[in-house]
């Protein structure tokens, strides 16, 4: 199970949601840094915990997928936000709102 939201209590739910003896990659970047999860439930199914670092030596290959076409990014859901509008970008990057993955600020 791969948890890429960095969201309170995303952990303990990918643990809930894997197999006995399956893993859980942690990719998202908690705010705060503390990742909480009662111990038993990996303990009692089994389960290998990994912490990843998500952009080491990746960015070239990234935009190498996505400019081909290789990699389709036009289902993710973005807002797109001009200059003078860059405090509503970062509010709303905060906030998490569920019909946002990203704010893009453009000149």
């Amino acid at each position: 199970v791969l948890e890429c939201s960095g969201e309170s209590g995303a952990t303990e739910e990918a643990l809930e949601l894997a197999d006995h003896g399956g893993k859980v990659v942690v990719v998202g970047i908690p705010r705060p840094e503390t990742v909480c999860f009662e111990a038993h439930l990996p303990r009692r199914k089994e389960l290998t915990i990994i912490f990843s670092r998500r952009s080491r030596d990746t960015l070239s290959e990234a935009l190498d997928l996505v400019s081909s076409g290789r990699v389709p990014l036009g289902w993710l859901t973005v807002k797109r936000f001009s200059l003078d509008q860059v405090s509503a970008a970062m509010d709303a990057t905060a906030a998490r709102p569920g019909d946002m993955l990203r704010a893009i600020v453009e000149p």
